[in-house]
C-alpha cells in the first residue's frame, strides 16, 4: 500500500540517511539521470546514440561514467534506447554500475562521487539537480533536522 504524501513527509522528516528511504524510492537516482535541455542545447542523435554537449565537473563525469555514459571532453554519449525526451529534459535510464541488487551502493564506504554522497535538501533545491519523484527530499519538510546538511548516500 502506498503511503499518502502526508505520511511520506512525516517519514522523510524522521529519515536520517538515504539508505533508510530505499523502500520508498528504490534508488531512483541510481537508475537514471537527467539533462536539462533548451532550444540552444547541442544534442545530436546519430547511429543509435544521443550525444549531449555539456561541460561537467570531474565528479559529475565520474557519476555519468558509473551509469555507463561515455564522456569525452564536453561530449556525453548514451545509447538512444535509454533516452526519453520530455519538455526541457532528456531522461536517461541507465543503472549505476555500483548499485547492488538490494538498492545499496557498492561504493557507500566513501568512494561515491560527491554528487551522491553530499546530496542534501539544499543541493536538491538548488535547481542544479533534478530530484527524482520519490526522493526523500521531495517529501521532507523544509528545515527538518534530518534533511538539512547531512551526508547522504545512494
Amino acid at each position: 500500500m502506498r503511503l499518502s504524501d502526508e505520511e511520506l513527509a512525516a517519514a522523510a522528516a524522521e529519515c536520517e540517511e538515504c539508505t533508510g528511504w530505499l523502500e520508498h524510492c528504490h534508488a531512483e537516482c541510481c537508475r537514471d539521470f537527467t539533462f536539462a535541455v533548451s532550444p540552444s542545447s547541442e544534442v545530436e542523435y546519430e547511429d543509435g546514440t544521443v550525444r549531449v554537449v555539456a561541460s561537467v565537473s570531474d565528479d559529475v563525469r565520474r557519476y555519468l561514467e558509473l551509469h555507463g555514459a561515455v564522456v569525452d571532453g564536453v561530449h556525453i554519449t548514451v545509447p538512444s534506447e535509454a533516452v526519453t525526451a520530455t519538455r526541457g529534459r532528456l531522461v536517461v535510464r541507465m543503472r549505476c554500475h555500483a548499485l547492488l541488487d538490494d538498492d545499496l551502493c557498492a561504493l557507500h564506504d566513501g568512494r561515491q562521487p560527491l554528487c551522491c554522497s553530499e546530496f542534501t535538501r539544499s543541493s536538491a533545491q538548488s535547481g542544479k539537480w533534478v530530484v527524482p519523484p520519490n526522493c526523500r527530499f521531495a517529501f521532507a519538510p523544509q528545515g527538518s533536522q534530518s534533511a538539512e546538511g547531512e551526508r547522504s548516500g545512494s
